[in-house]
């Protein structure tokens, strides 16, 4: 008779970057009696989204051989959303009396992905940013989907009119 055998799925943590992560997975079928390896390493199924950040499901079954029988597991494994990078430009302004913060922009990207998150939105001003001198902005990006919150901070300067 086939001795019976157990599938196993270790599986490690995984961080988003806009690829398939059931690799962090792999199965193992060892007999039960012998302690003989059916299969040592091999691709796992994908049961749910194994793309973006979440805890998706991953399965693998052994069909029976010659001398061990079927057997099957089901994990789950984690993908960590990415760090992302926020970046502001800005450019100079000559004073005209209105806030002059518009001339700065935030972008936000993914560290493993390289997506875009967020693309030339506003920047906070940080107090009066009319007026003639240095002046510094901000932006914070908050945690959304498949990327981790960041952000950054920057200064332009207000020269007098001609």
């Amino acid at each position: 008779n086939p001795e019976s055998t157990t599938t196993t799925i270790p599986c490690s943590d995984a961080t988003y970057d806009g690829t398939d992560q059931s690799g962090v997975c792999s199965a193992a079928v060892t007999g039960d009696n012998s302690g003989n390896y059916y299969v040592s390493s091999d691709s796992v199924t994908c049961t749910g989204d194994c793309v973006n950040a979440g805890t998706p499901s991953v399965s693998y079954s052994f069909s029976a051989t010659g001398n061990g029988d079927s057997s099957s597991d089901s994990t789950s494994f984690t993908i960590n959303p990415e760090s992302t990078t926020t970046t502001i430009t800005c450019s100079d302004a000559t004073y005209d009396g209105t806030d002059q913060s518009g001339g700065c922009s935030a972008d936000v990207t993914g560290d493993n992905s390289g997506n875009t998150y967020v693309s030339g939105d506003s920047v906070t001003c940080t107090g009066d940013c009319s007026s003639v001198g240095t002046h510094y902005v901000s932006y914070i990006f908050i945690a959304a989907g498949n990327g981790y919150s960041s952000s950054d901070s920057a200064s332009f300067e207000v020269y007098p009119s001609t």
